[in-house]
């Protein structure tokens, strides 16, 4: 059946979960009447060549699109993964149940905030996981953590077993944590080996002013012990001062 598609944001109720895709209430229940004895019923659809998987939650009235067709309410985070965007276009949804999906026994998850290691919020997190319903690996999905104040993380679906989408039962699964992806960023980046070193720069050359040469020692007046310039007595004897 074709419905037109539309973002989590063009509806009013504030409560809707936003882990689920949602329609009115008179299609909700015309789709569990088509569908009678489905534990869990899921969307499936295909969005630009890129299959897209969503549970089907609560039924919503107040919407901005009343009167306009068919429409369906999808996270905006699931429609982002999406080349061309396909809000407001028309698509083929078809209804299947949670037989569809093989149950998960492992998945690996990598949280983008060191914040998620800081509370407990194992129980919280199951029931998150619970609420999606189905997890594909490769794909990043958001989680506002309640203990850390509805703090919205995050979370790279690094690993799913037995295959690559799977159906979630919460604490059926082993849950398994990778490093934050904010610890991989801070990383140091590897040394390299050959590291040239820096020039050793020599101190400047100053450049003292020349001091003058001192001229040559001239010797003026009397120079004392002399014979040369000893006073003569009258009988022509050198004078002694010292006699």
């Amino acid at each position: 059946m074709a419905y037109t598609i539309w973002a989590h944001s063009y509806i009013y109720d504030d409560a809707v979960v936003r882990t689920t895709c949602n329609v009115s209430l008179a299609e909700w229940q015309r789709i569990h009447s088509e569908n009678p004895g489905m534990r869990r019923i899921f969307a499936r659809c295909i969005l630009e060549g890129r299959e897209i998987v969503c549970a089907l939650g609560e039924p919503v009235e107040a919407t901005q699109l009343e009167g306009l067709g068919t429409n369906i309410f999808f996270p905006l985070w699931l429609l982002e993964g999406v080349e061309a965007s396909p809000i407001g276009e028309q698509y083929d949804i078809d209804w299947i149940s949670d037989e569809y999906f093989p149950k998960a026994t492992r998945i690996v998850l990598r949280p983008h905030d060191t914040a998620f290691y800081h509370a407990d919020t194992k129980n919280e997190l199951e029931y998150a996981l619970s609420q999606y319903g189905v997890l594909r690996r490769g794909t990043t999905i958001p989680i506002e953590i309640q203990a850390l104040g509805y703090y919205r993380i995050e979370f790279d679906v690094v690993l799913t077993e037995p295959a690559d989408l799977v159906l979630m039962e919460g604490d059926e699964v082993e849950i398994e944590f990778d490093g934050a992806l904010e610890d991989l960023a801070n990383e140091p980046e590897d040394v390299v080996d050959n590291v040239v070193d820096e020039p050793i720069i020599a101190p400047p050359i100053v450049d003292f002013p020349m001091i003058p040469e001192e001229p040559p020692l001239v010797l003026q007046g009397h120079v004392l012990g002399t014979e040369r310039n000893r006073p003569m007595l009258p009988d022509g004897r050198p004078w002694n001062p010292w006699r």
